[in-house]
């Protein structure tokens, strides 16, 4: 008479708060039954989380086995028990405990504001993304989001932020005052019991005095008697600044042997 038996197979790396996909094979066991399985503490055989299925004599069944969340990565016991025929006499038992190995796997959060740098009383605006460890938008509302000034005082807060359906993004405003604290604000978020965090600057940005371009040749042949180079210095308003530039060119060569020159070059009085 054919022997019963079973082989679950798992991957080989588990993902803490990841469903994965667990397979059943089952040999020569006709009878309907169910198998639970269990996720155990190696220390003290505390069940962290079980689950049963049904099994309606199917030779092979896919079980979507949930992992649990673990704070950090972890030798784990898998049990699983399983009985097919009736209470009183059944056809065929399982039991047998394996050690796992849990990885803990940490949400990916995304924090993007708008911009880099706000003027005082200008509008911030910013979104947040998770994802999930096996990498899928978090659908669930984010449980605090938080900005704080220079000085590390809540000056906003948002609890239970609901995302866009299907996508995953939340998204969030605050209007800065007048006078804000300058300086490098910072945007938080807890999700998964885990703090992100995005800088920005809150500052008066001065526009620069004047902007000096540099036209030269991209190749100079080295018996050039001249090297062509323009500077022009032209203030924010279009006009153009007198004064004196010095500069130093140094030309480089290329061949057996590679040398710099340094030149000092003084120009004055010039647009």
């Amino acid at each position: 008479m054919p022997l019963n038996g079973y082989i679950l197979t798992l991957p080989k790396v588990l993902w803490g708060n990841v469903t994965v996909s667990a397979h059943l094979n089952l040999f020569n066991v006709a009878d309907e039954g169910s198998i639970t399985l269990k996720f155990m503490r190696i220390d003290s055989n505390v069940t962290i989380w079980e689950q049963t299925e049904k099994i309606k004599g199917e030779a092979s069944k896919s079980v979507p086995l949930y992992v649990p969340w673990v704070s950090e990565s972890q030798m784990m016991q898998l049990k699983i028990e399983g009985r097919f025929g009736t209470l009183s006499l059944p056809s065929y038992t399982i039991e047998n405990t394996q050690n796992v190995y849990v990885e803990a796997r940490p949400w990916i959060t995304f924090i993007q504001p708008d911009k880099e740098l706000y003027l005082p009383g200008q509008l911030i605006r910013f979104r947040i993304l998770s994802v999930t460890p096996d990498l899928r938008p978090s659908l669930e509302p984010i449980a605090d989001v938080w900005l704080e000034d220079t000085t590390g005082t809540r000056v906003a807060q948002w609890k239970n932020v609901p995302v866009i359906a299907y996508v995953g993004i939340a998204q969030m405003e605050f209007q800065l005052s007048e006078e804000p604290p300058q300086g490098t604000w910072f945007i938080k978020a807890k999700v998964d019991g885990q703090t992100e965090m995005k800088t920005i600057q809150v500052s008066e940005y001065v526009l620069p005095k004047f902007s000096l371009t540099i036209v030269r040749p991209d190749v100079v042949l080295a018996n050039a008697v001249s090297i062509p180079i323009e500077f022009c210095a032209k203030y924010t308003h279009g006009q153009p600044v007198k004064g004196t530039l010095n500069a130093e060119i140094s030309p480089r060569t290329y061949g057996y042997n590679i040398t710099e020159k340094r030149l000092q070059v003084k120009i004055s009085d010039q647009q």
